[in-house]
């Protein structure tokens, strides 16, 4: 990662100071629903609709667009 850290899935959802700005609303826009956690990041959580998973998917999809990162 540009910042000196290993860049795996967990750093840039979680960890890396460059997206501190934007990790917030990625935060809150899965806590509202669950405990935030990586493999919900990826993957959604089984024990929640699939209405609430799609939010979730739509969340992360905004938190990769607004960083960026795959420009």
């Amino acid at each position: 990662c540009e910042c000196g850290q290993r860049e795996t899935a967990r750093h840039f959802f979680l960890d890396c100071p460059r997206y501190q700005n934007l990790r917030p609303d990625l935060i809150n826009g899965i806590s509202v629903h669950c405990n935030v956690s990586l493999k919900t990041i990826l993957f959604g959580n089984i024990n929640l609709t699939d209405t609430i998973n799609e939010q979730i998917f739509h969340t992360v999809h905004s938190y990769i667009e607004q960083s960026h990162r795959f420009d």
